[in-house]
């Protein structure tokens, strides 16, 4: 099964719509909006993981319990790997951006000693907004970030813990599973 671990993030009411909606209206066809109850932040993605080794993979996430419940605040929005051949729209933190980093690094950690094998890009803190596929004028990418950015001016979303959640992919879309939840 396909797993992966997220900070336990509460979005606002409507704020996940509104992104999706505004990432279609700007970005056009190219873009799929990450459906309202898809809208994460990964903290470590540890791909296939046979039944047998879930428990280990959940019993990792207890680094990060007690560690302190803490605010992030959205900052830019970008793509990934570039603006020039975008593949994903994300908004990116500011304040909080640390602690997540922080959160991550210990989870990878504890995930490592326990013999799993991660990616070895740097974390990056994001929501993931929208998947594209084909191009994107670069005027409109510019002002899916710049909507992206406007909505979310002003908001904070509180973090509370992380979950390891399996993830099963399907043509409308992946549907996520909670395995496990600790609190910070």
């Amino acid at each position: 099964m396909r797993v992966f671990a997220a900070a336990a993030m509460e979005l606002p009411p409507g704020l996940p719509e509104a992104l999706a909606r505004s990432a279609r209206l700007e970005l056009g066809p190219a873009a799929r909006p990450v459906g309202p109850g898809g809208m994460h932040l990964t903290l470590a993605f540890l791909g296939e993981v046979p039944p047998g080794r879930v428990g280990a993979a959940g019993a990792c996430l207890d680094a990060l319990s007690g560690s302190g419940t803490f605010t992030a605040v959205p900052g830019e929005a970008g793509f990934f790997p570039s603006p020039e051949k975008p593949r994903v729209f994300w908004l990116g933190f500011g304040a909080g951006a640390e602690r997540l980093a922080e959160a991550a690094a210990r989870l990878s950690a504890a995930l490592r000693g326990e013999g799993f094998v991660l990616e070895e890009r740097p974390f990056v803190p994001h929501l993931t907004l929208a998947r594209l596929k084909g191009s994107v004028p670069a005027a409109a990418a510019g002002k899916a970030a710049a909507a992206a950015v406007s909505l979310c001016r002003g908001m904070s979303f509180p973090v509370s813990g992380a979950v390891l959640f399996s993830s099963a992919l399907s043509p409308d879309g992946p549907r996520y599973s909670q395995l496990k939840r600790v609190e910070f």
